[in-house]
This record gives C-alpha cells, structure tokens and sequence, in this order.
C-alpha cells in the first residue's frame, strides 16, 4: 500500500552544519530534496520511472520557515505528503522534527518537464486519491517573487560541473549557497535565517556567469525580508528571485 505521508530520518552531519554547528539552508534543502526523491520513487513517480518518458521533475518554488535549526549530530525527521495536484503543479509539504519538537516546515512546488524541449509536461500521477493527503496542509505556499530593478550586484558566480544535480542543470540548493556566499561572513556571524523563499524562472548552463543581486549593505536589517536575485551576465536574463528573513543571533 501507498504511503501518502513518507517520514525519514537523518542526522546533522558534520558536512550539512554550517560555522555555528546548526544545519545549514544548504543542508535542510538537501534533506528536503532526498526524502521527496525517496517519496516519490515509493508512489512509482522517481528519477528512473520519469526519465523513462522522457521527463524530469524540477523544483519552481520553494519556501521555507524555521522556529530552530538542529544542532550538529542531531537526529532530523522530516515529514512530507503530496497535497492533490493540479495539471502541471504538485505541492509538497515538509515538517522538519528533533525529539518530537517541531523545528520548522517547508512547502515546495514541483512540476515536470520534457527532458528535452524542457517544457512543462502534465503531472504524471494518476488519479488514486490515497496518493495525496487532503487535509492538513501547511501555511507555507512559496510566494511569487516577481525581478526587481532596485537591487545591487553583491557577488559574481560560475557554474561548474560540481554544481549540476542528476537532470544536468544547477542544483536548487547551490543557487542558496550563492546568496548565502554574497552576504559577509560578519552578517553570518550575528543573525540566523528565519526565512528563505525562491521562484526558479530559468536554468543556468555550465560557464555561465551568474550575478547575485540584493539591496545595499547598510538595507539589512532586522525587520526587513531581503531581496535577490541571480542574474546570467551573458545575456542579462533574471534566473532566480529570493527572499531572506533573518533574525539576531543570541549572544550577538
């Protein structure tokens, strides 16, 4: 029988913690991303069964919101379901657990593309509704991110081969390290991330030259969500929006 709510359990390591011994963003997104690989190979819709057709899942949007970020060595559950999809459009919920105390929740959506014309495909699940949990979502619905002219380039990136996942193109998590690498490491030092939305509007290709954008230094503040983007230098196009929301560290 279908498990429409898949839990998996994972411990902090030392290569997903960040300076301060807490999971980092890129740790979390990369959690996240295994358990909906694992989930969806267990509902028959994985890497394998959807590359056979010439498909690929990717990630559009995502959103995440944290209370506390698990410490090194911890053990991590994370819950995720399937909310009932649309034609092209499937959201997965994420709940994030250590010893039993809810540490934070994600939501992302997910859509399917052909592998070669990338072009959005109908999602592939079939109609049996024990796939999908239909109560119980989470408040956490990526926004829309729309570009922004008001933003200043912060730092300047190049794809490599290290940065592309199983489908060839950037991984989603390298494009949050990208705008985690633009900020000093004195702002790393007194805030921690509540808050992390980002809408994927394009691939980056290897060699590309990626701009990260956001506001000026001395904008950052505490009550204030911050603003990003990636920028191919190339050809100017926009590939990624984003938004932080951090609040101050104890101690700092």
């Amino acid at each position: 029988m279908k498990q429409s709510i898949w839990t998996t359990s994972f411990t902090a390591s030392s290569f997903l913690v960040d300076s301060a011994r807490k999971l980092s963003l890129y740790g979390l997104l990369s959690l996240m991303q295994e358990t909906a690989w694992s989930h969806a190979s267990h509902l028959g819709h994985g890497f394998a069964e959807t590359r056979a057709t010439g498909e690929s899942w990717v990630v559009a949007r995502q959103r995440v919101e944290m209370e506390q970020w698990p410490d090194w060595g911890q053990e991590v559950v994370v819950r995720t379901w399937l909310r009932p999809p649309g034609a092209v459009l499937v959201t997965r919920d994420f709940e994030f657990l250590v010893d039993g105390t809810s540490m934070g929740r994600a939501s992302a959506h997910w859509l399917t593309i052909d592998h070669n014309t990338r072009r959005p495909t109908r999602i592939p699940f079939p109609d049996d509704p024990s796939y999908f949990r239909h109560e119980g979502h989470l408040d956490t619905d990526p926004m829309k991110l729309p570009p922004r002219d008001d933003l200043q380039k912060q730092a300047e990136f190049r794809v490599r081969t290290s940065d592309l996942d199983m489908n060839g193109h950037v991984n989603n998590t390298r494009f949050s390290q990208w705008i985690l690498d633009s900020l000093p490491q004195e702002l790393h030092s007194r805030f921690h991330l509540r808050s992390y939305q980002v809408n994927f509007l394009a691939e980056a290709r290897p060699g590309d030259d990626i701009a990260v954008e956001g506001l000026p230094l001395h904008q950052l503040t505490l009550n204030r969500k911050a603003p990003f983007q990636g920028r191919r230098v190339g050809d100017g196009k926009i590939l990624f929006t984003a938004q932080l929301w951090a609040g101050r560290n104890h101690g700092s």
